[in-house]
């Protein structure tokens, strides 16, 4: 797996209660965008994340979890960096079974037709505080698809 520090989510964060990823990632303002191609040409681009479109993300779990019954992942967006209007794009609830390192949640990609500019991943404790348990979260290449659970 190849993890840019630029967009990478969440780098190895302890997870013992209900929290946010250490980051947000910015897609730009909804509608239209500048570009500059280094050559200083602009020019107006749209954004646009079609539903099929397939942007590779990586939730990984990178150290056991332990004194919770299960996590809920959580991509969300918002219009702000703040997040103070979350909207749940997709989730998935991991038992705690399943929360050993090396575990990769199945979502797999950003989901698609986003409307707001940031995103993020929530992680929701179920049944803790957790005593223990990291996560890597961020936008990849690809996802190895032989650690999906």
């Amino acid at each position: 797996m190849i993890l840019d520090q630029l967009s990478l989510l969440s780098d190895a964060q302890s997870i013992t209660a209900s929290a946010a990823s250490q980051n947000v990632y910015d897609l730009g303002e909804p509608g239209f965008i500048t570009y500059n191609s280094g050559t200083g040409a602009k020019a107006q681009l749209k954004r646009s994340f079609p539903k099929s479109a397939h942007i590779p993300l990586l939730i990984q779990v990178v150290e056991d979890f332990s004194g919770l019954t299960s996590l809920k992942l959580k991509v969300q967006s918002d219009d702000n960096s703040s997040f103070s209007s979350p909207k749940d794009l997709i989730c998935q609830d991991v038992p705690l079974s399943d929360l050993k390192a090396g575990f990769i949640s199945a979502i797999d990609k950003v989901p698609g037709e986003i409307k707001e500019r940031f995103i993020r991943v929530f992680f929701e404790v179920v049944g803790g505080p957790a005593s223990a348990g990291k996560v890597t979260a961020g936008i990849v290449g690809a996802v190895d698809e032989s650690y999906k659970g």
